[in-house]
């Protein structure tokens, strides 16, 4: 009997649309926030970026309700005394989904989003990557149940050129690293407590690739085997991942952004170590499920540094790679339901939008009715990629 084959890097075909959206331009006296609609249709002449009637103070509320309902979703997933019900969450949720689309997608493109299955890619700038684009919601669904949706930001600054991708037409292994630290040794003046889910992810993700055999190769550095060093070692000595998935602890800070780290077991790996390391055989993929962070004090913009994501996710998108990350705390079973999916799917050959999009189904489908975890993922990439086998074509 042959060995079984390897994965190859594909892209799916389908109909796919992208949104762009761009802040006032502060050099430019009387900017206003503009719009670019690519359909899946396109057409040889295509309009200029539309002007939005939408004024910063409307956002500003965008953003306070976006830091009331992360705070709610976190007291919820805490059982904190008079947290608001789940139910109440995902009802405002809802509600605020409809304001933010209707306030910056015009009704004819909404139209062109009713069908379902596209592949949707939200492209944004910087100033408004903080706001939740996949909860737009259409009146029937969530655009992130209804469509394969994914994001991508167009910076305001030149970035370093990232390391070249894998091959995409050549066949091996799929290979992946496993970061997991449930609890990391305590920090002086920081308290970390037992991730449970943590463990149950590695597991469920080893459970998956074990199967495949030689069509898939996998690391584990777990507990206190994953310390700086060891990591350090891994990424830059070691081969070449497909996919580094990492659940443990991290902290998201936007105001310094290079302070912003994971939390391994004997140190902190900030952003610039990340951008660093993780340049020189940077993975197609990192699944950054860092979904608690240490202690932090309470009040003023806090918040922030518990769910700007992007702060931390820069680091790994300036490497080249595509990013999944979550931004609140997601729960034990709700994590390991997203895990199982997502890594079912992936290694049977669908493609990233797919794969994610089923993973927030499961998750939602498979938890209380009033549980909220499935809308804390976020995906930058291609939603097109896949990695399929010989058996799959």
């Amino acid at each position: 009997m042959s060995p079984a084959p390897g994965f190859s890097i594909e892209w799916d075909a389908g109909p796919s649309a992208q949104i762009e959206v761009f802040s006032p331009d502060p050099q430019q006296a009387g900017s206003s926030y503009r719009l670019k609609f690519t359909p899946p249709f396109r057409s040889t002449l295509r309009s200029p970026h539309r002007a939005l009637q939408l004024g910063p103070k409307r956002l500003e509320q965008f953003r306070k309700g976006l830091g009331d309902l992360f705070a709610a979703a976190d007291a919820r997933a805490g059982a904190a005394a008079g947290a608001l019900p789940n139910a109440e969450i995902i009802e405002n949720t809802r509600s605020y989904g409809g304001q933010l689309l209707d306030s910056i997608v015009p009704q004819n493109v909404q139209t062109e989003l009713r069908p379902k299955d596209l592949y949707l890619e939200i492209g944004v700038d910087e100033p408004l990557i903080e706001l939740p684009w996949e909860l737009l919601h259409d009146g029937s669904d969530f655009l992130c149940l209804k469509h394969k949706v994914a994001r991508f930001v167009n910076v305001s600054q030149e970035t370093p050129p990232p390391g070249p991708p894998p091959d995409p037409w050549t066949k091996g292994p799929l290979s992946v690293l496993i970061i997991s630290v449930p609890i990391p040794q305590q920090r002086p003046g920081r308290q970390f407590v037992l991730l449970k889910n943590a463990q149950k992810e590695t597991e469920t993700i080893i459970g998956i690739l074990e199967p495949l055999k030689d069509a898939a190769q996998y690391k584990v550095l777990a507990g206190q085997k994953a310390t700086i060093q060891a990591v350090w070692q891994e990424i830059t000595k070691g081969p070449r991942y497909h996919i580094v998935h990492f659940n443990g602890h991290a902290y998201f800070d936007s105001e310094q952004p290079a302070n912003s780290s994971l939390v391994l077991f004997d140190d902190d790996m900030d952003a610039g170590q990340i951008s660093n390391f993780f340049s020189k055989k940077p993975p197609l993929l990192s699944f950054m499920n860092g979904c608690e962070t240490a202690v932090a004090a309470a009040g003023g913009e806090t918040w922030r540094n518990r769910y700007d994501i992007f702060s931390l996710a820069r680091a790994f998108l300036n490497t080249g790679s595509y990013l999944i990350g979550n931004r609140w705390k997601v729960g034990d079973e709700a994590a390991a339901a997203f895990a199982e999916t997502f890594y079912s799917k992936l290694v049977k050959g669908q493609p990233l939008g797919e794969v994610i999009r089923g993973a927030r189904v499961a998750c939602k489908t498979q938890m209380a009715d009033d549980d909220f975890s499935w809308a804390s993922y976020i995906f930058y990439g291609d939603p097109r990629l896949c990695f399929r086998r010989e058996s799959d074509v």
